[in-house]
């Protein structure tokens, strides 16, 4: 049985280590496009290519968004897990586990 909830706990730590770097990634594009707006606005360019630009923020922002639910749910089982788990807390992976908890939850406020 331990080997089950170990592989379920490594499941969840990189769930919840793809969902932040997805999060960064989504937080990188959101500064790209507004500094693409922002240097469209500057040359004057057309309206069309403005509302692009702020077009794609805001898909970005509402992917952002998704992801952000996403930790926060993730983050959620994981800790569930942890509770319901407590036998395991010698392990490497029990205490990776409330690293990556913490981390989380800087992200999320």
């Amino acid at each position: 049985m331990d080997d089950v909830r170990n592989r379920d706990m490594k499941d969840l730590i990189n769930s919840l280590f793809f969902l932040l770097n997805r999060q960064n990634l989504h937080l990188h594009q959101i500064a790209i496009e507004e500094k693409r707006f922002r240097r469209s606005v500057e040359n004057f360019a057309t309206t069309h290519k403005k509302v692009e630009h702020v077009c794609h923020i805001r898909d970005f922002q509402l992917l952002l968004a998704e992801n952000s639910r996403q930790i926060q749910i993730h983050h959620d089982m994981l800790q569930k897990f942890l509770e319901l788990n407590g036998d395991l807390k010698d392990t490497k992976l029990y205490q990776q586990a409330g690293e990556v908890l913490k981390e989380t939850l800087s992200t999320l406020k």
